[in-house]
């Protein structure tokens, strides 16, 4: 088993090349799914996380249904959603703000995208065999472990520190549940 999870974490923040450049970003929305294909091309499995920025000063409705269009087309696995605040200090910082509920609403419509990606990528998972690193108590005498690509899987009559081989058999929108074989 090796020593790193194959896992990128590669922010986007938006999908939409007109918010991008607002925020000061140096890289464009193709630029983003460019590195995404590449590394989905690969035979090496990858868990690839992002993150986004809702409700940033001058995101229109169409600025934000880009960003789901994104999101929706690259299907990453983890998205780390936060809606804009004001930070002293920056650019951004000078612009209007918008409603909170605007940002509110927004933060959930992405939230339930991301939700059904991680149900469809955890139930091709159901199965699967994959050598485990029991990392950490879970709950209820459950221990969490983690898949080469640093995925949660639950399993059971397992110890923490253990490096096992288990089988995926069920899955949850957040984790995995699996047993040793």
């Amino acid at each position: 088993m090796k020593k790193i999870y194959n896992f990128l974490h590669l922010p986007v923040q938006s999908g939409s090349d007109k918010i991008l450049s607002k925020m000061n970003r140096m890289h464009s929305v193709e630029e983003f799914e460019e590195i995404i294909s590449k590394v989905k091309e690969k035979r090496t499995p990858f868990l690839i996380a992002t993150d986004i920025i809702v409700g940033f000063p001058g995101e229109s409705e169409a600025d934000f249904e880009k960003t789901v269009s994104l999101i929706k087309r690259t299907a990453p696995h983890i998205i780390n959603i936060t809606r804009y605040s004001e930070r002293p200090g920056t650019a951004a910082e000078k612009l209007e703000d918008m409603p909170s509920r605007i940002k509110k609403e927004r933060s959930r419509k992405l939230t339930k995208v991301s939700k059904k990606i991680r149900l469809k990528d955890n139930k091709m998972e159901k199965g699967k065999s994959y050598e485990t690193l029991i990392v950490r108590e879970g709950k209820k005498g459950t221990k969490l472990g983690r898949t080469p690509t640093g995925k949660a899987i639950i399993l059971k009559d397992v110890e923490v520190g253990e490096k096992i081989k288990a089988r995926v058999t069920g899955f949850k929108d957040n984790y995995l549940i699996g047993e040793k074989i």
